[in-house]
């Protein structure tokens, strides 16, 4: 299983290989895949009519596809997806500023991220996530259980 674990400063890519590159949660984006633009045959385990998230759009967003790690000082979040997929995240501190991050589109094996933003649990008001693939409806959700 490969997995993206993305930090404040850095995000690393395992699939088979270790690849690393820079990266900055704070508007920068994770790789790019140049064949993403071309069209491709649905992935397995979703169908076309299906959310990328599991939920309509705005609801608290299922442990199926996004799990808080409820016992880190601060806001992290491991979602599932499949290969095509890009997740983002967008947090809202209680001082009214904003910090955003993505997960790049996912490898051809890569079947999860990990966001580690660094923000302290006490200062964030509200955690949004969005999602889109290359099979499925893209949309939002939101982790409310910040405490």
């Amino acid at each position: 299983m490969a997995r993206t674990r993305i930090g404040t400063t850095m995000l690393v890519v395992t699939a088979g290989a270790l690849l690393s590159s820079p990266s900055s949660c704070a508007g920068g984006s994770g790789p790019s895949n140049p064949a993403s633009a071309e069209p491709s045959a649905p992935e397995p385990g979703r169908r076309a009519d299906q959310s990328v998230l599991g939920v309509a759009d705005a609801r608290e967003c299922p442990v199926s596809v996004v799990q808080r790690a409820s016992d880190a000082p601060v806001a992290e979040f491991t979602v599932h997806g499949l290969p095509g997929d890009t997740f983002s995240y967008r947090i809202e501190k209680v001082d009214g500023s904003v910090l955003t991050g993505t997960s790049g589109e996912f490898a051809p094996v890569q079947r999860e991220a990990v966001f580690t933003t660094g923000v302290p649990n006490a200062e964030i008001r509200n955690v949004t996530i969005s999602a889109h693939g290359r099979t499925g409806i893209a949309g939002t959700c939101r982790i409310t259980s910040i405490s």
